[in-house]
Parts: C-alpha cells; structure tokens; sequence
C-alpha cells in the first residue's frame, strides 16, 4: 500500500482535536460559560464603580433655591448626612445659599476650619486668617449671609449669593494692639435678625468697655448695644426686629427673657422658671430663641450635675418641653426644626452602631443630621430655612439612615476599592487565558511541521 501525506493527517491527530465529541462540546460550553460569567462580573464591577463614584462624590455644581418673600433666594433643605468627600475646596464666592456650617476641633496646635455646608451634604471650607480660635461664625436663617471673624482686625459678612463682601473695624481679643474701634471676644455666638439684615455681635468700644455688644449692618456700619444688665446675653431675635436677652433671676432657678429693640430701649420682660432640683448658671451658650419667636430653650444643672434642656412658650411661661442635654457640644448653639431645638453632639451612643457619632439631636435623642468624624466636629450648626425644608437622602442615607459606624461613612470606598480589584482580578484572568491560548496554538503548529 502506497503511502501519501494524507495518512500523516490521519495518523497525527493534533492535541487540541479530541476524537470524543461529546467531550469536545461539553468542555467548549464551558469555555463559553466561563467567558460569559466573566463578562457580567467584569460589566457589573464596572457599574458598581461607576453608580458608587457618581453618586458619592457628586460636585453641587449649580443651585436651584427656593425664593424668599423678598426675591432673594433661600436654602429649601438639609443634608441628613455630611461627608465624606474625595477632595476639599475653598468656598467660591457664589456658591449659593447653604445650609449650615461645622467648625472643626483644632489639631495640633492646628487652627480651627470653618466648614460651610450645601443642602445636599457638600462642604467647603472658609479661610480665616491667621488668628480665629474659638470667634464662631454666624449664618442667617435663609443660609444667604455668612459672618465671621476673617483676620485680627477684620470682621467680615460675605453674601453667597451676590459675592459681595463687607468689612467692619472690628479687632479680634488676641493680640495687644488692636487698632479698631472695636475688639470682638471668642467663644461668644452671633445673632442675625430674621430678616437677614442685622448682626448682634459681642463686641465692645475700647473707649467704653461696658459696652459688651454691637450691632453690625449691610452698610459697614458698627453701633454700640447697651444690655439690659450685665448678666445679659443675646439668645436671638423675634421676626417683628425685638433682639431677646436672657438675664439673672431673682433665684438660682430663675432667668428672666428681656425683649429690647435694636438700641437696647426694653419692650418687655418674663419670668422663666426651672423645676425643683435645678439649678441655672447663664451663660452665653445658655439659651436660644425659636424663629418663630415663641419659645426658648435654657439648660439647667440637675441634681447630679447633669444637663437638661427645657423648653418654654413664651406665650404662658410654662415648659412644653424638655430633654437630656449632657452630652451637647459646650461651644454651640442650638439649631431649631420648627419649634423644636436641636443640639450639636460631639458623640452619642447608636443602638445599632457602638461607634461615637457627631451631628444633631432632639431633647427626645432622636439624630436628625449626623457628620463624618473625620470632620473633627465641636459645633454643627443647621440654619431655621434648611430644616423647614426637605431632608436630602443620598446612597448613605437609604443604605445607613443616621448611623454613623465606620462602615457608614467608608462604604462607598470599600465599594470602590472592591470594583478595582474584581476588574484587576478578571482583567489578570483574561490575559492568562489568552496566553494559554497562544500558547497551545504554538505547541499544535510544531507538532504539525
């Protein structure tokens, strides 16, 4: 029998040609399958990555306020979680109308950061000079006008929604040779009046140091405030333009709110009382008058020398309301959802998380906004017009609510990090696949030459 090259072929059956079919198919599905399965795990890592980078770290790029009696647009919401985000940035000048502010608890021998806050939980941070420990800020109650002590001898109010910046001559107490007329003192709180037009400053003339505050309007003009007694401390304004001060009683259980107008002439006055047990120690963080004008909050000294806060309707005297208030930040004021005050906590328990959170709480305990830790926050203040609006829930908010473990603010790295390394891993498996494949394809040609 005569041999051809058609007996080579016959005889020389290539390795990758299996002479059982039904081996052959079976293993080329699962060829196919295993491609295909890494083909949705590849796409669906790559919309996780993408759903988790857009709807994370998201940039407020444009505003959409809701607009005031008087045509200037105000904040219509509150962030129920803040933070993180990707990358910091300065204020622009227009950012818009925000919805609050946190000030940041200096790090060694670091200077405190004014943050301020968007609607939907976005931060900026404000510069503020070289000097700033302890002068908080001061935001209206429509998140349009911000205050604060910009320098050692600048005081300034800043218009987020026009750009416009007014300097009043205001020094700050912490050097010796203040050259304004005026000196400014820390760890004292700012009132606007409703309207978003005056300022209340505690702030003193060096040529009349009983003189304790000051009045500070759009204009750059700077008036002396005379108080009603030097006990006296600013707990806000009423909506018709009365400034409220809050005052020694004639006992330890008594304060007494004095209504003046904006020249210190007095219009009225009222007796506040505290239960039996409790005891009043005022003090500028002491107390804080509703937007509406209708109730005051004051905090009172119990028998074992914790905080509560009660609350008063002015239109009776009587306590309508009142909570535990110990573990309030000392260096803030209160925050108002309606006629409900809110206090800044630098911790609090979570019944589903032991982790210590920050943010703000009712006298029931309930969290209404809570702040990434690492914000370092010792005051978080949100202003009457955010809270009269929505709440801004984000991924964390569905995903956490007001929880405030690691895993609540780090989720979305973990998710990210997470989406790299399935790509890495399939992307490695891919390359080895295709190497393999070259490489029985080299081995099959030399074992047909």
């Amino acid at each position: 029998m005569s041999h051809n090259s058609l007996d080579d072929l016959l005889v020389q059956v290539p390795d990758h040609v299996r002479p059982d079919v039904g081996a052959a198919w079976s293993t080329g599905r699962r060829r196919v399958r295993r491609r295909r399965l890494t083909g949705v795990a590849a796409a669906t890592a790559a919309v996780v990555l993408a759903a988790t980078l857009v709807t994370t770290w998201h940039q407020d790029r444009s505003i959409e306020p809701a607009p005031s009696p008087d045509g200037r647009p105000s904040v219509d919401g509150y962030p129920v979680r803040v933070g993180p985000q990707l990358w910091e940035r300065e204020l622009p000048a227009r950012p818009g109308p925000v919805a609050g502010f946190v000030m940041s608890e200096p790090v060694d021998d670091d200077l405190e950061k004014l943050h301020v806050v968007s609607k939907s939980g976005r931060t900026w941070f404000v510069p503020r000079g070289e000097r700033h420990v302890d002068f908080m800020p001061a935001l209206s109650d429509d998140g349009t006008r911000l205050g604060y002590q910009a320098g050692p001898d600048e005081y300034v109010v800043r218009d987020l929604v026009t750009g416009a910046v007014v300097s009043y001559p205001v020094s700050d107490n912490l050097g010796d040779d203040a050259r304004q007329p005026f000196m400014t003192q820390g760890q004292i709180p700012a009132w606007w009046s409703r309207d978003g037009r005056q300022l209340v400053l505690s702030a003193w003339r060096l040529t009349h140091p009983e003189d304790s505050f000051v009045v500070l309007d759009l204009e750059g003009g700077v008036r002396p405030l005379p108080a009603p007694d030097l006990s006296g401390n600013v707990v806000g304004w009423t909506p018709d333009g009365a400034i409220a001060w809050l005052i020694d009683g004639t006992s330890r259980r008594e304060a007494l709110l004095v209504l003046t107008d904006d020249r210190g002439a007095e219009l009225d006055r009222m007796p506040l009382t505290v239960p039996d047990g409790y005891r009043l120690e005022l003090h500028q963080w002491n107390g804080s008058l509703s937007p509406a004008g209708t109730r005051v909050v004051l905090l009172a000294q119990g028998p074992g020398l914790e905080e509560t806060g009660f609350v008063f309707d002015l239109a009776s005297g009587e306590i309508v309301a009142s909570g535990d208030a110990s573990d309030r930040a000392s260096l803030c004021t209160a925050s108002w959802i309606g006629e409900a005050p809110l206090f800044a906590v630098s911790e609090r328990d979570d019944p589903e998380d032991a982790d210590p959170g920050a943010g703000l709480v009712s006298l029931a305990g309930e969290a209404v906004s809570v702040v990434e830790p690492g914000l370092d926050p010792h005051c978080f203040h949100l202003t009457p017009g955010a809270l009269a609006g929505n709440r801004t829930a984000g991924p964390s908010t569905w995903l956490f609510g007001t929880a405030t473990g690691w895993l609540s603010w780090n989720w979305a790295y973990v998710l990210t990090a997470t989406g790299l390394l399935v790509l890495a891993v399939l992307t490695a498996l891919r390359v080895r696949q295709r190497r393999a494949a070259a490489s029985r394809a080299k081995d099959s040609t030399r074992a047909q030459s």
